[in-house]
């Protein structure tokens, strides 16, 4: 079945055709940083690729978002706090939508179609303009009241320092002064050790048997390496608990899209 589907993040917003778990047509932007820009251009990506107008239109956006998806508190999406995305597409298009978490839509494109498919509970990690996550049991997206944010836990109790302080990019780039292609390998070395404390925090509170790395920021050139990131885990682990597989993510920056295309409706 024909679905248009979509991804908002702090840095790009994209657009792609699916018929099934076949992405076609894909379209990327910039995310425009006032909400009424980047609805106005996402509403002009989607009409570009439907064929019809009963087409479902299914997405996830940056930040927690209400069941009726209203984005609410997006550290990196700031404009977008309070935007009724959700009820805004119900408006205008005579179809089936649904807006999610991009987190949510990432994990569980890895989990069905990626990096995670052979696993029944796979955590996914992402790590771009800043950090999010979720949790996929048996290929569903586990219930949430208030979403999955591991991204913001705290990780210096002193100063209430969240994890996506220290390894978010906008963080970094903020505190090196350069864009994450020009911040020196040691800075990320040092890094992931202030990662690999988060993946901890995320084994043992959802014991997930494989952990999912995506995002921009997981590539052995500019960012996080897996191996190093496994490393720091192996140093940092307090309990004698066999620790989950760690992954990179195998559908690079559509994972959230593929994960939209087979997100159930019903």
């Amino acid at each position: 079945m024909t679905r248009i589907v979509f991804d908002i993040g702090g840095t790009n917003l994209r657009v792609a055709r699916a018929e099934g778990a076949k992405l076609a047509d894909i379209t990327i932007i910039p995310s425009p940083e006032q909400a009424s820009d980047g609805f106005d251009a996402l509403c002009a990506a989607i009409d570009a690729l439907r064929s019809s107008k009963d087409t479902p239109v299914v997405g996830g956006i940056a930040g927690l978002v209400s069941p009726d998806g209203t984005v609410g508190y997006s550290p990196n999406l700031l404009a977008w706090c309070g935007f009724p995305v959700g009820a805004k597409l119900r408006a205008r298009l005579p179809s089936p939508v649904f807006v999610g978490n991009d987190a949510d839509m990432a994990g569980l494109g890895e989990a069905r179609l990626g990096a995670g498919k052979d696993a029944r509970i796979v955590a996914y990690v992402g790590v771009g303009t800043g950090v999010g996550g979720t949790l996929v049991v048996d290929g569903f997206v586990a219930p949430h009241i208030q979403g999955f944010e591991p991204g913001h836990q705290i990780i210096e109790a002193s100063t209430g320092e969240t994890l996506e302080a220290r390894i978010g990019g906008r963080m970094l780039s903020r505190k090196q002064g350069a864009p994450p292609s020009e911040i020196p390998r040691a800075v990320w070395d040092q890094a992931s050790g202030d990662f690999a404390a988060g993946l901890w925090n995320v084994i043992v509170h959802w014991s997930p048997e494989v952990i999912v790395l995506g995002g921009s920021l997981m590539n052995e050139d500019n960012g996080f390496r897996v191996a190093d990131v496994r490393a720091a885990l192996e140093r940092c682990a307090r309990l004698k608990l066999p620790l989950p597989e760690l992954r990179r993510a195998a559908l690079g920056n559509a994972s959230g899209l593929y994960g939209a295309a087979v997100y159930p409706l019903e």
